[in-house]
C-alpha cells in the first residue's frame, strides 16, 4: 500500500546524505508513494540532484525569510519543520544527519507519524557537547527506526537504540571500468574540510613527487578549506601537478580514465566515493579510519589500507602503484568484484524494510 513520505535533510548540495535521498525518495515515488523532500536550506530550484516531478521540495529558506543560525535559528527550524509535517501528515519521516535528526525528534514530538533517523556520520569524532549528546540521545529514545552504516557503528549505541537500529551500506551505482594502468594521476573526492584529510594528503604527494614528477593530483570538491588547502599547495610550489578544480560535472565524472583512488579521511560514516571507485576498477589506497574503509577494503587484495594520519605510509602506497601497473591491475579488478555487495537495487530492497517495517535486523 502506497504511503506519504517526508525526508528531511539540511540543504538541496552535492553532499552523500543528499545523494542517498535523492536515490530512496526516486525509487518510493517510483513504487506510488507521494513523496516530500524537506530542507532548511536553498532553494528547491537548486537542488544539485534531479528530482521527477512527482516529488515535491521544499525549503524553509525559500519560504520564510529568517536566519537558520544559532539558538533562535534553530527553533525557527524546529517551528517550520513542525508546520510543514502537519501540514502534509506524512505515515513515515525519515531523517538524515546527527542535527536534524535532533530537530526532526523534537519537531515530531507528540505527533503520529513513524520516525527513521540515519546517522552518516562518526559521534565520537565530532565531539558535539553535551547539549548535542543529550539531544542525540532523545532522538534514539523518540525514534522508531535508527539506521547506521556500519556493524562497528551500531555497536556504539546501547541496548534499547540497537535493538530498534538496523545496518544499511551506501548504494553503489556500478560505473563502468575505466582503470588505466599506466596514468598517473591520483584523484580524490569529498568536502574541502579538515575531515577528509585534504591537508595531509598534500603532503604525502608532495614525497610522491620526488620519485615520479610527473605525476598529478586533483581533489574534487568544495567547502571551508579550500583557500588553506590552496595555499599549502602554493607553500610548496606544487600548483603544476596539483589542482582543485571544484565540484565534477556530474556525480560520477571524476573517475573518468583515472588510474589511483586516495580517501584520506580521519573518520567517515561511510565512505561513497571510495565505493564508486571501486566500482569502476580503480585501484585504491585509503586510510584505515572509522568508519567503512575496512568494510570496503582487504588490505592487498583489492585496495590498500594505511594507518590513519600517517603521510609517509599514505605516500609510500601510492608511490607503490605508480610503480606496478600489474599490481594496480589487479587490485581494480577485485574491487570491481568486491562493490559488486552494495549494488543499487540491494541497498534499496533493505530501506524499503527500514521504512515499511521499522528494524530490519
Amino acid at each position: 500500500m502506497s504511503k506519504r513520505l517526508v525526508f528531511v535533510q539540511s540543504g538541496l548540495g552535492a553532499g552523500g546524505a543528499e545523494k542517498i535521498i535523492n536515490l530512496i525518495a526516486q525509487h518510493r515515488a517510483r513504487l506510488g508513494d507521494e513523496v516530500f523532500v524537506l530542507a532548511f536550506h536553498d532553494s528547491p530550484d537548486s537542488s544539485f540532484f534531479q528530482y521527477p516531478p512527482s516529488v515535491v521540495l521544499r525549503t524553509m529558506q525559500s519560504e520564510i525569510s529568517a536566519p537558520v543560525a544559532g539558538g533562535q535559528g534553530f527553533l525557527r527550524q524546529v517551528r517550520w519543520l513542525r508546520k510543514t509535517i502537519a501540514e502534509i501528515q506524512p505515515e513515515r519521516v525519515v531523517s538524515f544527519l546527527t542535527k536534524i535528526n535532533a530537530i526532526s525528534a523534537i519537531a515530531l514530538l507528540g505527533t503520529a507519524p513513524h520516525l527513521i533517523v540515519s546517522e552518516r556520520n562518526n559521534p565520537l569524532k565530532q565531539r558535539p557537547g553535551r547539549f548535542w549528546k543529550g539531544l542525540i540521545s532523545f532522538t534514539f529514545n523518540r525514534a522508531d527506526c535508527i539506521v547506521m552504516q556500519t556493524g562497528s557503528a551500531q555497536k556504539l549505541l546501547n541496548r534499547a537504540a540497537r535493538a530498534k537500529s538496523c545496518v544499511i551500506a551506501n548504494p553503489c551505482i556500478m560505473v563502468p571500468p575505466v582503470g588505466s594502468e599506466t596514468s598517473k594521476q591520483v584523484i580524490a573526492v569529498g568536502r574541502l574540510t579538515q575531515q577528509k584529510g585534504f591537508d595531509l594528503l598534500i603532503d604525502a604527494f608532495a614525497a610522491v613527487l620526488t620519485k615520479h614528477p610527473d605525476a598529478g593530483l586533483t581533489i574534487w570538491g568544495e567547502g571551508q578549506d579550500r583557500a588553506k588547502l590552496e595555499k599549502r599547495i602554493n607553500d610548496k610550489g606544487l600548483n603544476s601537478n596539483i589542482f582543485l578544480p571544484g565540484l565534477s560535472d556530474g556525480t560520477q565524472a571524476w573517475v573518468d580514465q583515472n588510474a589511483i583512488f586516495v580517501l584520506s579521511s580521519l573518520y567517515e560514516g561511510f565512505p561513497n566515493v571510495l565505493a564508486e571507485a571501486m566500482s569502476a576498477g580503480l585501484a585504491c589506497v585509503a586510510f584505515d579510519c572509522d568508519w567503512g574503509p575496512s568494510d570496503l577494503i582487504e588490505h592487498g587484495v583489492n585496495g590498500l589500507l594505511v594507518p590513519t594520519g600517517d603521510r609517509d605510509s599514505l605516500s609510500q602506497a601510492i608511490s607503490s602503484l605508480l610503480d606496478s601497473p600489474e599490481h594496480r591491475k589487479t587490485l581494480g579488478v577485485n574491487a570491481r568484484k568486491n562493490a559488486e555487495k552494495y549494488a543499487l537495487d540491494t541497498i534499496l530492497q533493505q530501506w524499503d524494510l527500514a521504512i515499511d517495517g521499522g528494524s530490519n535486523g
